[in-house]
């Protein structure tokens, strides 16, 4: 690593920072390390921007590295001062340790944490509290709405009550198997998601020698994909199957149909919780259906 690029700071980001979201342009030349889990942690929805406070739960984001520069310039997006006092900052700076999906790995970052206590804040709450007046805590008025799942991207996908594209990538390719779990799926569209790889490390069960497909960052990877549309009923019942949320996360990627070719969508699919990982080979009749989907889209051979 050179001398520029060890100076750089690793970041966790969770909301409009992320790609496909409204202020992603502001981290461009950044180092893209993959999603990421940060446990013991809540994400809310604060209106125009989400916050996390260390609460029980979880929050689904991105691990990347900035330079110096950008690293004072997201300090001032985030309103976060090394100068002030904590009270005179909506977010504060803090290292959390976050684990990679699809290898559970550990590591400490920075991220920026929702400062409840900021005095503005409490001095304009009751103003704010109009634009959630439609949200209750029994008999409380709050401005943080709760975004249980832990994704915000998901989040913003769901905004459509109808319903969401879901990417599978594995025995679900076969569209037998799917409609038997969900019955008559809507439109599909073939692609790939890009910069991800196709591999074997969800364990059906702790100690298990059978394994399910996974997929993990790799840059210039590509795993072949299927987008179908799921009304939320579909989604509920596939979130049943895929034991959302012990075994496998509801999360969002990236994906490039065919048919748009590099034009980058973000869509929902399934990646196994870091709970959930562990060596193992998919049984035979898995690896069938695997190749049954292989078949059906034009993929080539099916991995093993």
């Amino acid at each position: 690593m050179s001398k520029e690029i060890s100076e750089w700071t690793d970041l966790f980001i969770y909301g409009t920072l992320l790609p496909g979201c409204r202020l992603n342009n502001r981290i461009s030349g950044c180092l893209y390390h993959g999603p990421v889990i940060l446990k013991e942690a809540k994400l809310y929805d604060l209106g125009y921007f989400p916050g996390i406070v260390q609460e029980d739960g979880f929050v689904i984001g991105e691990w990347i590295s900035v330079p110096p520069l950008m690293l004072k310039e997201l300090d001032h997006i985030e309103d976060y001062h090394v100068e002030r006092e904590p009270k005179d900052c909506l977010y504060i700076r803090k290292i959390v340790k976050i684990q990679r999906l699809a290898d559970g790995n550990f590591f400490d970052v920075n991220t920026y944490l929702y400062n409840k206590n900021n005095e503005q804040l409490l001095l304009n709450r009751e103003n704010l509290e109009t634009r959630f007046a439609d949200y209750r805590d029994g008999d409380v008025v709050r401005i943080e709405r709760p975004i249980d799942h832990g994704c915000y991207r998901r989040y913003l996908n769901e905004q459509n009550v109808e319903g969401s594209w879901l990417i599978v990538f594995g025995s679900n390719l076969n569209l037998h198997l799917l409609e038997s779990r969900v019955g008559k799926v809507g439109e599909g569209r073939v692609g790939w998601i890009p910069n991800f790889r196709l591999l074997f490390n969800k364990q059906s069960y702790p100690g298990s020698k059978k394994s399910y497909a996974n997929i993990q960052y790799q840059p210039h990877a590509r795993t072949p994909a299927v987008a179908w549309w799921l009304d939320q009923s579909q989604l509920d019942q596939m979130d049943e199957i895929e034991g959302f949320p012990n075994h496998y996360l509801r999360i969002v990627v990236p994906f490039i149909a065919h048919e748009t070719h590099k034009v980058i969508e973000y869509c929902q699919t399934y990646i196994a919780h870091t709970n959930a990982l562990g060596p193992g080979t998919p049984s035979n009749s898995y690896r069938k259906h695997l190749e049954a989907g292989y078949l059906k889209f034009g993929f080539g051979e099916a991995p093993s």
